[in-house]
């Protein structure tokens, strides 16, 4: 155990050494969907070996868990780790920057890449690691506000035989599992869920400014909505009330929704960033996309800004004068 690695109590028996006893799992990125996963692997029993760049992350996990002061030491306690973390230049450095996941490669270690990247960026992590014996797959999850109660679903990409030895520890943290095909399998399904997503938000955000211009109440247009496609995550747009920006000088500003939603409008722009490319590469045309990201700060209701799409899919924003 490295000098850096601290347990938060219990005996710590060695990852996997009896039958009986679960093996240890790592998770690095205890963010939002990386702390749901280890909630869930943690009700199914599993010991873990934890590290987040904030140490704050880690205070209340339950006795017997490691937390590492470096990823490096997450591998060499386990043989599944599970990497949550927000982009593909976080996914590079917690594998292969100082004192990296990388750093304790064996064999037997299979790093599962949950952040939602780019498929091109996530074959040349694989190949990469490949070259020192380390198997690498995607497995794209979605699970929103219940995925620690719940569990996420999980789109998986890899080798059949790589998942079938990891799918205890999937079947631990997911309600759903989907082998979705070869390595890339799974990320290239969750970019494509989040495109769906993504283009329906653009569509209620559309739809709402019309109804609240035409006098018709947002919130019960949402119960209407929810009522008769008996759906959820749909209409939470329109729940404010109004479709207008978010704005501090309002009575009811809502300081935590609006660091919620400029957090969501980045991922939004990454991920249907990663999708345009996917689209590109297989000469699919996405005409949703550019209308989607330009409106994204409209639709999430940030701060009012306009947009514009390059050719090349990027977005420059500024603020309205």
């Amino acid at each position: 155990m490295g000098d850096g690695v601290m347990e938060t109590g219990g005996t710590g028996e060695a990852p996997g050494s009896e039958p009986n006893h679960p093996s240890r799992v790592g998770v690095v990125g205890l963010g939002a969907m990386g702390r749901a996963v280890a909630t869930c692997l943690i009700r199914a029993g599993r010991p873990l070996a934890v590290y987040d760049v904030r140490k704050e992350a880690t205070d209340d996990l339950p006795a017997g868990t490691l937390v590492a002061a470096l990823p490096s030491e997450v591998s060499a306690a386990c043989d599944v780790v599970l990497v949550v973390v927000v982009d593909e230049a976080q996914v590079r450095d917690v594998l292969w920057g100082p004192g990296g996941l990388m750093e304790s490669a064996r064999p037997s270690l299979s790093l599962v890449v949950l952040s939602t990247i780019g498929v091109p960026a996530l074959l040349d992590m694989a190949a990469q690691a490949l070259r020192s014996g380390v198997t690498l797959l995607d497995c794209g999850v979605t699970g929103g506000d219940v995925a620690a109660t719940s569990g996420v679903v999980s789109m998986v990409g890899g080798d059949e035989g790589a998942v079938r030895r990891i799918g205890p520890v999937l079947d631990d943290f997911s309600s759903g599992v989907f082998h979705m095909g070869p390595l890339g399998a799974g990320m290239s399904t969750k970019l494509v869920r989040n495109l769906i997503t993504y283009g329906i938000w653009h569509v209620v955000y559309q739809a709402g400014v019309l109804a609240e211009r035409s006098g018709v109440d947002l919130a019960m247009l949402a119960d209407v909505i929810d009522t008769s496609f008996r759906t959820s995550g749909m209409t939470f747009l329109l729940r404010r009330g109004t479709m207008a920006p978010m704005d501090p000088a309002d009575p009811g500003f809502d300081a935590a929704r609006l660091q919620l939603m400029t957090a969501t409008v980045g991922l939004l722009h990454k991920d249907l960033q990663a999708a345009q490319d996917l689209a590109a590469a297989k000469n699919v045309d996405l005409s949703v996309i550019p209308p989607t990201r330009a409106d994204a700060e409209l639709i999430l209701a940030l701060p009012t800004r306009t947009a514009e799409v390059n050719e090349d899919g990027a977005v420059n924003t500024h603020k309205e004068a």
